[in-house]
């Protein structure tokens, strides 16, 4: 006598679903409302059973009944946003396209399913606040008192959150261009396969998470030690896009992969040492502003993930390599590296 796993009867399903459009794949039969009574209404009222998503469509939004089976599907879609989705889902070929679609073709990737897991709109809500904690949040917040909205202006037409933000600018410009373009770099300048331009664009990014988290160390230290809160930021915002700039220059020397490769990881490695720079530099100027202060700067730090990518793709296609691209980025980190040196300050009637 054969047994029937449900939940692998399920997943083979849904599995198979996500390939094909399948029928009856949603239950038509009414509930008997006796037994959804245990059920929160909030949860019932937002989503029970399959239902229909087109109601939830905006403009410019596809409904898919289907995973994209085709290298043509997937390029209608610039960024692509997973849950925790079984590797069932996918077929080998899918799982190949989707992977030349992000690492060459420069697509974005966001798994958001421990984004969601982890965090919380309130400190109060999250478990991982001790309870001295909640109660440094909680009187620190009953004695602020309300900000105006000409209050803000006046924190952002300062000159060192403008120093800021060129600097802000000036980084993710070399980011963004980094990311999108390495595989491509690797596989065109350096002629490697795109399995292995995929390995070679990884590794730099290995560099820069441990450079970014030991840069933050070092910049705390040296405060404590007595270096001045403006001296550490502008050493590690200016020395970190003057040396990235650099290494970008020497990247037209590099004849081999590893050569290049080298002058890469040291290059993501100085740039991660920045966030050291612009980002608690928000918090030195104005305290009680810095999420104001970031999402401001941040809007002109995003605009490089627009016409930093479209300009460096332009410049590669009309030179017919990556010289002046590189140069390019070059140059926008000296600007940023220059104006973030000439204007960060620290004033105490500033740290508001």
């Amino acid at each position: 006598m054969s047994t029937i796993n449900a939940e692998s009867e399920v997943r083979k399903r849904y599995a198979a679903g996500a390939q094909a459009t399948e029928a009856k794949l949603c239950c038509p039969v009414d509930y008997n409302t006796e037994y959804l009574k245990v059920i929160p209404n909030e949860v019932i009222e937002r989503d029970y059973g399959c239902g229909d998503p087109s109601k939830y469509l905006q403009e410019g939004e596809i409904l898919l009944d289907a995973l994209p089976r085709s290298p043509e599907e997937w390029a209608r879609f610039d960024v692509i946003i997973m849950g925790d989705l079984p590797a069932s889902m996918f077929s080998r070929e899918q799982l190949d396209q989707l992977k030349e679609h992000i690492a060459v073709r420069g697509a974005g990737l966001l798994w958001v399913g421990i984004w969601f897991r982890q965090i919380h709109d309130d400190p109060a809500d999250d478990p991982r606040v001790g309870v001295a904690e909640r109660g440094m949040l909680a009187a620190s917040s009953s004695g602020t008192a309300a900000t105006s909205f000409a209050d803000l202006i006046d924190v952002l037409l300062r000159a060192p959150v403008a120093g800021i933000a060129v600097a802000h600018f000036a980084v993710t410009w070399t980011l963004y261009v980094l990311l999108s373009w390495l595989p491509s770099y690797f596989r065109d300048v350096q002629h490697l396969t795109i399995a292995g331009a995929g390995f070679y664009a990884a590794a730099p990014w290995l560099t820069m998470f441990a450079a970014t988290n030991l840069a933050a160390v070092a910049a705390d230290r040296m405060i404590e030690r007595g270096t001045g809160i403006v001296r550490t930021r502008a050493i590690f915002q200016c020395g970190s896009l003057v040396a990235t700039g650099l290494l970008l220059l020497l990247l037209q020397g590099a004849h081999t992969p590893l050569h290049a490769l080298s002058l890469l990881c040291v290059a993501t490695a100085t740039l991660g040492c920045s966030w050291a720079g612009f980002a608690p530099g928000m918090l030195d100027i104005a305290p009680r502003h810095g999420a104001v202060l970031y999402g401001f700067s941040n809007t002109f730090a995003t605009l490089p993930g627009i016409f930093g990518v479209y300009v460096t793709g332009w410049l590669v296609e009309l030179t017919g390599g990556y010289t002046a691209a590189f140069a390019l980025t070059a140059a926008v980190n000296l600007i940023g590296a220059v104006t973030f040196g000439a204007l960060f300050r620290v004033k105490a009637e500033d740290a508001v």
